[in-house]
């Protein structure tokens, strides 16, 4: 049976300011979740040792020391992931291009496990738009958009929380998830039975780097040139 660690793994473009305005949403998103996610999972027993019960940067590493190994078994043990678009997402350090080519690795081989090969109803990836329009996520996001959730409006207010329309779309929100739970727990199947294996690109090291900058570029038609 599948022992997931963490509801979601939450990918958003840290600014490496711990007061900055994607790291303070992204916490507080964090934070909202984790108050609110058991009614909503048919089994709500979802916690690493740490007890830590959403995968979220800002709890697990100290000093922005990223660590692919980590982030990877983040992924692989959460029930979804949710990434949150900024426009700046794909570009800067490609931290967070490199969790993307993961969770779209992994999602594949769990559509496979589960016979759902190529099915993208179930919402594994959940696209959370924080700035730009929808036409601006890349296509491995925008064929995604009946999954999408904007929370744009929300971005740069710092009591969101405290919104009914907010808290109508956390609902949404949970509700993909605990879906996404059931479908998996009637399969029967441990999906994260070779977390213990799976590993990001490393964009520190230059193969990773090359890897992942390859990736982006397949995301990002070229632009016509004059």
């Amino acid at each position: 049976m599948t022992k997931f660690e963490y509801v979601c793994f939450v990918s958003y473009r840290n600014s490496q300011q711990t007061n900055g305005r994607l790291n303070t949403f992204a916490k507080k998103l964090a934070d909202e979740i984790a108050l609110s996610f058991e009614a909503f999972l048919p089994e709500s027993n979802v916690r690493d040792a740490n007890g830590h019960c959403i995968f979220l940067d800002q709890h697990i590493f100290s000093n922005y020391d990223f660590d692919p190994v980590e982030l990877g078994q983040g992924l692989c043990k959460s029930i979804c992931w949710l990434v949150l678009f900024s426009r700046n997402y794909l570009s800067g350090s490609l931290w967070c291009a490199s969790e993307l080519d993961g969770m779209l690795r992994l999602e594949e081989k769990r559509l496979q496990n589960l016979g759902l090969n190529r099915n993208l109803d179930l919402g594994f990836v959940v696209p959370v738009l924080l700035a730009g329009d929808p036409e601006n996520l890349p296509p491995s996001l925008a064929n995604r958009k009946h999954h999408l959730v904007d929370l744009k409006k929300f971005f740069l207010r710092p009591s969101f929380a405290t919104d009914n329309d907010f808290a109508d779309l956390l609902t949404d929100m949970l509700d993909k998830i605990g879906r996404v739970q059931e479908v998996v727990l009637s399969k029967k199947l441990d999906i994260c039975s070779d977390c213990g294996t799976f590993r990001l690109s490393d964009v520190g090291q230059i193969d990773g780097r090359m890897e992942i900058e390859n990736f982006v570029k397949s995301l990002v038609p070229p632009q016509p040139t004059t």
